[in-house]
């Protein structure tokens, strides 16, 4: 009785899973073809520079497939479980209103929970470590939030099983802190190329306390690395961060992982887009 209840309950897991799929890929397909027509008439664009950053754009999203999703959905079924994918560095504080992260069953996005990250001096970072995307030289990823303090963390150049520090101080980032009012896209641990102030619009953009959908795509054009941060409000994704990197760091890396970032904010629905 137990084994059937079990393969039930992984069997609705499965067809809820692929019924999301298949509705954010047509999300994705009118996207692409939004983006055509825009490309079509060079609306905003005003370089030869500037037209092949955005070719590469389309070129990269018609060719993305959505290969993971993580719904924070249990920890208590090896079928399902929600933490095993995915190496933790995790710095919950000393405070006592300080706590390790979880899944919080109090709210979420998709039922029955989130990702709550720990409280604390650092918060958690968690690194994916699936097969398919382990090399992840161009791509995206997706999330919901409810936060203060978030970001996404790509390129990470650690192999799987790794759960220290380095999982902090390694690969780009992009991150925002509300209680500051910055922005920042970045590698290693701290090193800014852009750290800004949050503009008006951006922040009509970034709801405190309310779920909300982001999301980081990273390409390149020739060797040099651009990055899109965005922030969702119905169909309309607005940039809050538009940068690139000559340097194009970690490129060869044998190992180029996604990951997420938080502190003491909630993640849900985790997507990471790939070719």
């Amino acid at each position: 009785m137990m084994y059937k209840l079990k393969l039930d309950r992984y069997r609705r897991h499965k067809l809820e899973l692929d019924r999301y799929i298949t509705l954010r890929e047509e999300e994705h397909n009118q996207e692409v073809y939004r983006l055509e027509r825009k490309l079509e008439e060079y609306l905003g664009l005003t370089s030869e520079k500037d037209i092949r950053v955005e070719e590469e754009y389309l070129r990269l999203c018609r060719r993305l497939k959505l290969v993971y999703v993580e719904r924070w959905s249990s920890e208590d079924d090896k079928e399902l479980d929600a933490m095993r994918d995915w190496d933790w560095y995790d710095l919950p504080g000393s405070d006592p209103d300080d706590y390790p992260k979880g899944l919080d069953t109090s709210t979420y996005v998709s039922p029955p929970s989130s990702l709550r990250c720990s409280k604390g001096y650092m918060g958690t970072w968690g690194v994916c470590k699936v097969s398919n995307v382990l090399v992840l030289n161009v791509g995206r990823i997706v999330g919901w939030t409810r936060t203060t303090i978030f970001g996404f963390k790509f390129r990470v150049p650690r192999p799987p099983g790794t759960q220290d520090s380095t999982l902090r101080y390694n690969g780009y980032y992009v991150t925002v802190n509300m209680t500051t009012s910055r922005k920042y896209f970045g590698w290693g641990s701290s090193n800014h190329i852009v750290n800004a102030l949050l503009t008006d619009t951006d922040k009509s953009y970034l709801p405190l306390g309310s779920w909300h959908q982001y999301r980081v795509t990273w390409w390149k054009v020739g060797s040099v690395l651009y990055i899109r941060f965005q922030s969702r409000k119905n169909e309309d994704w607005h940039t809050l961060i538009s940068s690139s990197d000559s340097n194009n760091r970690y490129d060869t890396e044998t190992y180029q992982r996604p990951g997420i970032y938080g502190n003491s904010d909630w993640h849900d629905d985790t997507e990471i887009w790939a070719l």
